[in-house]
């Protein structure tokens, strides 16, 4: 028979402090014979529990207060073995320990001097004692959920009570939250559990930078345990829950970080993230918000570029879409740095034929647009989108866009027909082949302009009478070449013989080739000429001091070639 009893820890505390006393005296008064208890501990699935600690003890010395015992731990397979002193041939010795309850169960064991092993198993749990409860499993093969109730020690019929107003043994569920379910048995014995059931799995990320090192924290939801696989773009990983990531870079640079997570349920999920880190360092914020005049403009993407090495070119670094119930957009953890925005809307939306892509400042050319120089966070910029004012005409602009490195076609170049004041006529965007049609226009003279961010160009003139196909564009590694160009005839400045200098320049510039020089042309970062002369000396120099501070390109005719290179005026 198992006894279950609470000791009383001041007489377990004295007993111990007489262990020493008790074996002398049991040596002078003779009562030396030992008996050992063996024995195991199993749940109720009959599973060994290891590592609980048994007591085996006699308490029969004939001395007030005094008892022997011994304490043993379970070892893996769930077993014990303890052994204690007794005195008389026969008596009565006592094996105890806690159970899942932390309450004591204890084993009385009558002893004889005919055998001096005895054997004790123990249930983790008193089955007798166990009081009727409640409990849910989880379906989550598919979804909906399926919760199934579990009544366990109860006498049926059971009625069921859950937290979303069911009365059945079973409910389906397709939202994350917390469930409630109570059990009533057939003597009116009740129990009732909460738990928090997800649905799938989810996670996120937030980043705090310094400099060029990044800790990352993670949000996630789903079944503990979850494991984490990190990866920051540039070639390192992590399986940390919130990692700590230096990247080596020495200017301003965008890390596509991805985070993919698999819980306990085996439910898997992924997010990425553009982490833009500079040696400058720098936590900022850039936002704003997208119009067309004073109405909101819903559902643009929004992208966002930088100068990375200083001479006015800039490289894309996030993009984020504003979504078709927000106007506005954000861009956060930013350096210190230069920045343009760039806004348009996807090719389905509404307003999409209505509105062209416009950068701040309510430009459609790059180089005209106001940049943001970021020293702190800027809020409340507007991206007032230019509106594409067609004539409705007949006639139409088509052709290619070629990329030079790959001979294929180069898709998503914004194309636009001005007129002499700036005011947007057509607009197309290459598509996959390179393709871009520029419809519904009429007659008469139009700028055309190619807009890819970083790429110069010169502003191209047309006299438009009828259908004009076939006018090709190339685009070089830092410029767009024009139709009417021999495809042979400009080269990058890092493999030609063309030196300029000093550059940058305040004053006077000079360059120095080993070709006669035919024409010289300077043009500014909208691709308006501001400066135009004929050269047919070997070196030579010109005033540079009228033109204002920035960024220009410079173009060297030779009889066969024409040299374009990138000039900053101080």
């Amino acid at each position: 028979m198992v006894i279950e009893l609470v000791l009383d820890l001041k007489q377990v505390w004295m007993k111990q402090f007489y262990l020493s006393f008790l074996f002398v005296t049991f040596y002078a008064l003779g009562f030396g014979q030992t008996k050992t208890v063996t024995g195991t501990l199993l749940d109720f699935n009959g599973d060994p529990v290891p590592g609980k600690d048994v007591t085996v003890y006699f308490d029969s010395t004939g001395i007030s207060g005094s008892y022997s015992q011994t304490v043993v731990t379970t070892n893996s397979s769930g077993t014990y073995s303890g052994t204690v002193n007794v005195s008389g041939a026969t008596g009565t010795l006592y094996v105890y320990t806690l159970d899942c309850s932390s309450n004591i169960i204890q084993q009385p064991i009558a002893y004889t001097s005919a055998s001096n092993t005895y054997t004790n198993n123990f249930n983790y749990c008193n089955t007798f004692s166990t009081l009727f409860s409640a409990s849910f499993s989880l379906d989550s093969s598919n979804v909906p959920y399926i919760l199934s109730s579990i009544p366990a020690n109860g006498q049926s019929p059971y009625t069921y009570s859950w937290s979303t107003g069911s009365s059945s043994s079973s409910i389906g569920i397709s939202q994350s939250g917390y469930y409630c379910l109570t059990i009533t048995d057939a003597t009116n014995a009740s129990d009732t559990i909460c738990r928090y059931v997800y649905i799938g799995c989810d996670v996120s990320f937030d980043i705090s930078p310094n400099q060029t090192s990044v800790d990352y924290t993670a949000t996630v939801e789903g079944y503990m345990p979850i494991s984490y696989q990190w990866t920051f773009g540039d070639g390192s990983t992590s399986t940390y829950a919130n990692p700590y990531h230096t990247f080596t870079t020495n200017d301003i640079t965008s890390f596509q970080t991805c985070l993919e997570i698999v819980d306990a349920a085996n439910c898997s999920t992924s997010v990425c993230d553009n982490v833009v880190v500079s040696p400058l360092g720098g936590d900022n914020t850039i936002s704003g918000y997208c119009s067309k005049g004073i109405t909101p403009l819903k559902g643009a993407n929004v992208y966002l570029y930088t100068q990375i090495d200083g001479s006015g070119t800039f490289s894309l670094l996030d993009s984020i879409i504003s979504g078709t119930n927000s106007n506005n957009f954000t861009f956060q953890h930013l350096p210190q740095h230069d920045y343009i925005i760039r806004a348009e809307l996807p090719d389905n939306h509404t307003d999409y034929n209505n509105y062209v892509p416009t950068y701040f400042g309510n430009q459609v050319k790059w180089q005209s647009a106001t940049s943001i120089l970021l020293n702190s966070s800027s809020t409340n910029n507007q991206i007032l989108f230019r509106q594409n004012n067609s004539d409705n005409g007949i006639y139409s602009i088509s052709g290619t866009v070629i990329d030079s490195a790959s001979n294929l076609g180069y898709e998503g170049a914004n194309l636009f027909a001005l007129t002499g004041n700036g005011t947007v006529k057509s607009f197309s965007a290459s598509n996959s082949n390179g393709s871009y049609v520029l419809s519904g226009l009429d007659t008469g003279n139009y700028t055309l302009w190619v807009d890819i961010p970083g790429k110069s160009m010169t502003e191209y003139n047309l006299a438009l009478s009828g259908n004009v196909t076939n006018l090709e564009w190339e685009v070089r590694h830092s410029y767009i070449l024009p139709p009417d160009e021999d495809p042979t005839s400009i080269e990058l400045y890092a493999s030609t013989p063309l030196k300029l200098f000093p550059n940058p320049a305040s004053d006077v510039l000079y360059w120095n080739t080993t070709e006669k020089i035919k024409q010289i042309k300077i043009i500014d970062i909208s691709g308006k000429i501001v400066f135009v002369s004929d050269a047919t000396i070997l070196q030579s120099h010109i005033d540079i001091s009228d033109l204002t501070t920035g960024l220009y390109f410079i173009q060297l005719e030779t009889s066969n070639k024409t040299y374009t290179e990138k000039l900053i005026k101080q």
